[in-house]
């Protein structure tokens, strides 16, 4: 099992927080110690401190040496689809090969209202993220890449120097979507990322297994992930005492018949 650390708006995100090391994925320490995956995220707010995805994953890429490094995850209506291909391969240039493309569908309106994006419908952002998953899967493994579709197009766009990852940059698909999503996880996808709680993921994972079988995908080749929260303690009652503290009560006994999430 590997475990991933989320970069969190607030704190995390502050100038102050870079300078004095107060950021554990900022730790080269912490780093040489640690092998699992540390995954870029911005979480929180709208008003919270927050940094620019993959410029903060290029400045964790100088200060790591073997954790992997991606977005947890990208919406695919920020950018156009080749200019992200350039930047996730120079981010795995940088980090000499533990770079992950981390892609969903979008979903927080509020933000593409504010910057000034389409959001566009339901479907078509589907649509979108599909034409880009085509496109920059070929541009990390091809010099040049020509792809017309409904919503993307490029013409012999270059991407040299190419990924470290001679095979391509993994791709990660966020999202719990049975029809859409984890069809597309099955196709393209060499990771997946879900929410929900015990039942539902293995509800989720035997839906993406059927989706493999239908496209002749080996289940085995992807590596499924599901985004939750771990409080640690130095001892069983510390732990425990802090989860009371995150629900507000005084006590666990007082969340009894409670559904947490």
């Amino acid at each position: 099992m590997r475990i991933g650390v989320i970069m969190i708006a607030g704190k995390a995100s502050r100038p102050s927080a870079m300078k004095k090391n107060e950021v554990p994925q900022m730790r080269p320490g912490a780093a040489r110690r640690n092998q699992s995956v540390v995954v870029g995220c911005v979480l929180g707010q709208p008003q919270e401190p927050m940094f620019e995805t993959y410029t903060i994953l290029s400045a964790l890429a100088a200060v790591t040496s073997k954790v992997r490094l991606g977005a947890m995850v990208g919406g695919v209506t920020y950018r156009n689809p080749a200019f992200l291909a350039k930047s996730v391969t120079c981010l795995d240039v940088i980090s000499k090969g533990r770079a992950i493309w981390g892609i969903g569908a979008g979903w927080f309106e509020l933000e593409h209202n504010a910057y000034g994006y389409e959001f566009g419908t339901f479907g078509q952002r589907f649509e979108k993220l599909e034409e880009a998953l085509q496109i920059a899967k070929s541009m990390f493994v091809n010099d040049t890449t020509t792809f017309e579709g409904k919503w993307f197009s490029v013409n012999e766009a270059f991407n040299v120097p190419r990924p470290v990852q001679s095979q391509g940059i993994p791709v990660l698909i966020g999202g719990s979507g049975e029809k859409k999503t984890l069809r597309m996880v099955a196709q393209y996808g060499d990771a997946c990322n879900v929410f929900g709680n015990p039942t539902q993921v293995r509800h989720l994972m035997s839906v993406l297994d059927e989706h493999c079988e239908r496209l002749g995908r080996n289940p085995a080749d992807i590596c499924r992930t599901r985004l939750g929260t771990l409080v640690v303690g130095r001892t069983k009652e510390e732990a425990l005492a802090r989860i009371a503290r995150r629900y507000g009560v005084s006590s666990l006994d007082d969340l009894k018949g409670e559904r947490l999430e």
